[in-house]
């Protein structure tokens, strides 16, 4: 550190007498020493600073320190002047000289993207605009008038917010009840049953949909069960005894048949070539009658031995 003082222009003899002329010269030069050395006046709370030639100099607000307005204004991280929507550009004021990893910069964008975004921040230079680490922007990343945050990551800037996300479409909350869902995916784990109205596919293995899914596709358990949305109907007259069906209504079915004879006759229910029931009477005229299940894709056929014949043949379906 310099001295404040430097050294007397004379010095003072021991035993010597000096008048007052002399005397009031060395005082007037340590006043002017002084004076010349000391801070300069400031008003209020005023910052000081050095001047880089060895004096102080009273700083500047906003330009030698950081003001509270301006953390609160974020006015050192705020682009002004943003234009463009695929090849952005900006300005900070005070000016960037270089790029530093870390730097979080926000503006209000001028427009929506359509393609692959870059920024330039006053003309530094050119940088990508990424989301979810390097991948680029695509069209309608960033929309009108929207606030967006990017920060430096030493290469490229990523974009912050709005948030990237993958493989969703756009969705609108449009009451504490309901939502609304555009395109995308959306796989959930939930055990109670889902109401309220459902358009689109909706594919599942468990719990419930209830509510208007006119336009739905819904696989559970429950609509794959024997009796959901089916009746028994006749199908008396397409069907012969000896030949073989197949279900292929997508879900298990169940047949029933009967027989009168007045000979001994004998109902046989096969189902994928396995033999499930045999009933017979012994030819006093009463009916026979006998019922199985098929599952979805099997085979099934009704011989009829003896004396018999077809009396009725339903199946739920």
């Amino acid at each position: 550190m310099s001295n404040i003082i430097s050294t007397f222009p004379t010095t003072l003899q021991n035993g010597t007498v000096e008048d007052a002329t002399q005397v009031m010269t060395l005082f007037s030069w340590i006043q002017n020493q002084v004076n010349g050395n000391a801070c300069g006046a400031t008003s209020g709370s005023g910052v000081l600073k050095g001047d880089g030639a060895g004096n102080t100099a009273q700083a500047v607000a906003g330009v030698d320190f950081t003001t509270g307005a301006q953390v609160q204004n974020s006015s050192l991280t705020f682009l002004s002047s943003v234009a463009g929507t695929n090849t952005i550009v900006g300005t900070l004021t005070p000016a960037i000289t270089a790029y530093q990893a870390g730097q979080m910069f926000s503006f209000i964008s001028a427009g929506a993207n359509t393609g692959a975004v870059t920024l330039n921040v006053n003309g530094v230079g050119a940088k990508a605009v990424t989301k979810l680490g390097s991948t680029a922007l695509a069209a309608g990343d960033i929309t009108a008038n929207a606030i967006i945050i990017v920060q430096y990551d030493g290469t490229e800037f990523q974009l912050v917010a709005p948030a990237a996300l993958s493989s969703l479409g756009s969705m609108a909350f449009q009451s504490s009840t309901s939502v609304s869902i555009s395109g995308g995916n959306i796989t959930a784990n939930f055990t109670g049953p889902l109401t309220g109205n459902v358009t689109g596919n909706v594919t599942g293995s468990s719990s419930s949909c209830t509510g208007n899914a006119a336009t739905a596709t819904l696989s559970t358990d429950s609509t794959n069960a024997l009796g959901y949305n089916q009746t028994w109907q006749n199908v008396i007259a397409s069907r012969v005894s000896g030949t073989t069906y197949t279900n292929s209504t997508g879900k298990p079915i169940q047949i029933y048949v009967t027989s009168n004879a007045l000979t001994p006759a004998q109902i046989n229910i096969i189902v994928s070539g396995l033999t499930l029931s045999v009933i017979s009477n012994n030819g006093n005229g009463t009916s026979v009658s006998g019922s199985a299940i098929v599952p979805n894709g099997a085979t099934y056929s009704v011989i009829i031995s003896g004396g018999g014949t077809l009396g009725y043949w339903y199946e739920l379906r």
